[in-house]
């Protein structure tokens, strides 16, 4: 069994003889699920578009252009583990742009179901701590609501 480092954080552990445990009966491993951003590594030599292209067709199941990608910004990630650098696009998807159920690669140990959200819901979890959400998506929300959202309410 894989455990999350947000389950980990989440769970209390029991020491039972020499061993620390987790009853998992009252700590479900939903507890360690997280609502992110599509994701990628950059572990091959192509643009980023092209590598977020080809996550958004394996993590989401959409076939999108290249160029309907949106650069957004680049900010670290992981600063106490990876000090990642990540690059945030945006881009709008359509149904008739839907290809396949999305959903990641399970031999790569990859747990992922699409969530759609209404801007309504999408409002919501910028401040629900009851939901493990990791810091990206908090940014991509907030630029989309300053960016795209505002620009969309000032013309109707």
């Amino acid at each position: 069994m894989i455990l999350s480092a947000v389950y980990l954080a989440e769970a209390e552990t029991e020491v039972r003889g020499e061993h620390e445990v987790i009853d998992t009966e009252k700590w479900q491993s939903v507890r360690g699920l997280t609502v992110e951003l599509c994701s990628g590594i950059v572990d091959r030599d192509e643009p980023f578009e092209k590598i977020a292209q080809s996550e958004v067709l394996e993590e989401c199941g959409y076939d999108i252009p290249v160029k309907s990608l949106r650069r957004v910004t680049s900010f670290r990630n992981g600063v106490t583990l990876s000090g990642a650098m990540v690059t945030l696009f945006y881009a709008e998807v359509s149904d008739s742009q839907r290809v396949g159920p999305g959903g990641g690669l399970a031999q790569e140990g990859e747990l992922i179901q699409v969530v759609e959200l209404s801007v309504s819901e999408s409002r919501k979890l910028l401040f629900d701590e009851n939901v493990n959400r990791e810091a990206g998506l908090l940014c991509a929300l907030y630029w989309f609501f300053q960016h795209i959202w505002s620009e969309r309410t000032k013309k109707e």
